[in-house]
């Protein structure tokens, strides 16, 4: 019975770990001032290609990595009062890159 409780506890810490940045995402969804739509020129087909191909994962990647960085330094953003701004550059903008930016557009605009 210990063993399936403690297995029933870590799956539950892995699910809310896993779940913490899709609420923020929930959260925050209506504010777009991150990155602004309008593009001068619309993109090549060329560089459409290089950003599917290696941006988007790349981008993909480190939101990831930004997201594990900011739930291990949650506890002490918390205690220093400003949870905001590390969600804002580690987990927010990285995915905004990663999934509201054009396929093909520069990452300039942020």
């Amino acid at each position: 019975m210990n063993i399936i409780l403690r297995q029933f506890m870590m799956l539950l810490v892995i699910c809310s770990l896993f779940s913490a940045p899709f609420s923020y995402a929930q959260k925050y969804s209506h504010d777009r001032t991150i990155y602004t739509t309008e593009i001068s020129e619309a993109p090549k087909a060329e560089t459409m290609v290089v950003d599917l191909v290696l941006g988007r994962p790349i981008l993909f990647l480190t939101t990831l990595a930004g997201t594990a960085v900011f739930l291990v330094s949650l506890p002490f953003t918390t205690l220093a009062g400003d949870v905001a701004t590390p969600r804002r550059k580690l987990i927010d903008e990285p995915a905004t890159a990663t999934f509201n930016r054009c396929l093909g557009c520069p990452m300039t605009q942020f």
